[in-house]
């Protein structure tokens, strides 16, 4: 069973409470929505239960045993996979290469950033990438085909921290690579 029991989450300077008091179990096999307006806090409220932000109060527990000490935290960030709305990828990186990206929590950084991976993650990621239908789009960089039309359209093309390219839609190629990269976390 999961149990969160009193999520507390405050953003900004002024610590505004966005999340406030979130109480609810699920049961093994369970599924259940989560519904709300825009803005309401519901991406939020997922990239916490992932620990993927830090909570201002709460706890989470997982059938009986707390997840919220440092062994628990890494437990669910391993074994957990959770596919944002807009997944950033970054285009001057290869389908290929984001999608090992999921492999990160269970591979050493050095790994990923060397690109010295191992074959059986490599051949994980090109298995995902096929199952996916993005095998042509493998080796070629993610925003390849996007700069090409945008240059026929005379559109500038946005850039995110670094000066780095972002495909920060959910649309076709892109969603497929972000689902590819959840997929390969193996959760």
């Amino acid at each position: 069973m999961i149990k969160v029991d009193r999520l507390k989450k405050t953003m900004g300077p002024e610590r505004t409470p966005v999340l406030k008091d979130i109480t609810f179990q699920m049961e093994h096999g369970e599924m259940i929505g989560l519904i709300g307006a825009s803005g309401s806090g519901k991406s939020l409220m997922m990239s916490c239960l992932s620990m993927q932000q830090k909570w201002d109060g709460g706890k989470l527990t997982i059938d009986g045993e707390d997840m919220m000490n440092p062994a628990g935290k890494r437990r669910i960030r391993r074994e957990w996979a959770y596919l944002e709305q807009n997944p950033a990828l970054n285009v001057n990186r290869t389908a290929l290469k984001n999608v090992l990206i999921g492999q990160s929590s269970q591979t050493p950084m050095w790994r990923m950033v060397t690109g010295m991976v191992r074959s059986d993650d490599y051949m994980g990621a090109m298995d995902t990438i096929e199952h996916l239908g993005l095998l042509d789009k493998a080796k070629r960089k993610a925003g390849e085909a996007q700069r090409r039309r945008e240059a026929a359209n005379c559109h500038c093309t946005g850039t995110g921290p670094r000066g780095q390219g972002y495909i920060g839609r959910r649309t076709g190629d892109g969603a497929r690579s972000g689902l590819g990269r959840t997929r390969v976390e193996d959760p």
